[in-house]
């Protein structure tokens, strides 16, 4: 029998009562949890994703500016977090990475301008992206899907859901809970959606968030040289600066890398689908305590049930009531009038 060492424990999710068992990463949980400045070594990587369910850009029209009605996207997962984790729960990615240091160069990039709020501006002028990603703020309970590309307006895009304000802040109790972003497509507008749990809002804000533009298709053969310049001085040109790219300690891979688990927590189930899920399709394959949680609980349920039959009975003995006073009152006018029109008729006729 081998004994595990803190190294391995860290791989390993505790054997707890909550569900489902998912891999853990940055040592979360544990006295020593690292931020994403430090996650990239223990994260989980994917090569060759082009083309596929992850490639979220090619499931929108060529014509970006009038999407179909009949298309969207959805990508779920079950997510483990508290009030330590920050960084990417997952992302895809252009294969852009440090291989001394073990980092997704363009992961640290975009995390540090969703930390700092510094603004696209301060992106790869040219070249690299990140196609789509779910940023977990933990300290500020929040969590942002995010994507950049140089050929983007504003070359950052972040979607932020403050979980406090929409009262879902205990997805950050260190505990498992379903998360879902779905992009749904209305009158040619993109709107992305959160999910958590099975429950949302179609109505109240902060629930969901418009997008202007889609994520682009995975560039499967881009083109990783020494012009990608970065943009230090927000002008939207490229500056003096020096290469981003480092020929010894950097490599490139072509076709798109998916990348999971990019920070302190966990993650289990991540999925994807090429099409606009609402909460009741997550409902329908979540767990059971996801279905209890959304619906009436059984004693309540019954006991309305209960209440309402015993209200129907008063109503309808009410009405029972009325009716025969209603007939006697009939009745009784009907007796008079005749009486009265016999009275008549014999002194009449007197």
């Amino acid at each position: 029998m081998r004994t595990l060492s803190a190294g391995d424990i860290r791989e390993l999710a505790p054997h707890v009562t909550d569900v489902p068992f998912g891999h853990l990463f940055g040592g979360f949980g544990t006295s020593e949890p690292v931020t994403w400045a430090g996650a990239g070594p223990t994260a989980h990587r994917y090569y060759s994703v082009a083309g596929g369910l992850f490639d979220m850009g090619t499931h929108f029209p060529s014509d970006r500016s009038a999407p179909s009605d009949s298309e969207g996207y959805s990508v779920s997962m079950w997510l483990r977090a508290d009030s330590t984790s920050l960084g990417f729960a997952y992302a895809v990615t252009d294969a852009f990475e440090d291989d001394q240091a073990a980092t997704v160069l363009t992961l640290e990039r975009l995390a540090s301008i969703i930390d700092s709020g510094s603004g696209g501006h301060s992106w790869f002028a040219t070249t690299y992206r990140v196609y789509h990603s779910l940023y977990v703020n933990g300290p500020g309970k929040s969590l942002t899907f995010a994507y950049a590309s140089p050929d983007l307006e504003d070359r950052v895009v972040e979607l932020d859901f403050d979980l406090i304000e929409i009262g879902a802040a205990h997805v950050m109790n260190g505990q498992w809970h379903h998360v879902a972003v779905t992009f749904l497509v209305e009158n040619s507008k993109i709107r992305a959606q959160l999910v958590v749990d099975g429950q949302s809002s179609y109505t109240k804000a902060g629930w969901s968030a418009c997008v202007d533009s889609p994520p682009e298709a995975i560039n499967r053969r881009p083109s990783f040289n020494n012009g990608s310049l970065v943009d230090t001085n927000g002008d939207g040109m490229s500056s003096a600066g020096a290469p981003v790219f480092d020929h010894v300690a950097d490599r490139v891979t072509s076709g798109g890398l998916l990348v999971v688990g990019y920070f302190n927590g966990g993650v289990f189930g991540l999925q994807a689908s090429a099409e606009p899920m609402l909460n009741t399709d997550f409902l329908a394959t979540g767990t059971q305590l996801m279905k209890d949680s959304n619906s009436f609980p059984r004693q309540g349920t019954l006991g309305l049930g209960a209440a309402m039959l015993a209200l129907a009975g008063v109503l309808l003995v009410y009405m029972v009531v009325t009716s025969v006073a209603d007939i006697r009152g009939l009745m009784s006018s009907s007796s008079e009038d005749e009486y009265r029109q016999a009275a008549e008729a014999f002194y009449g006729a007197q």
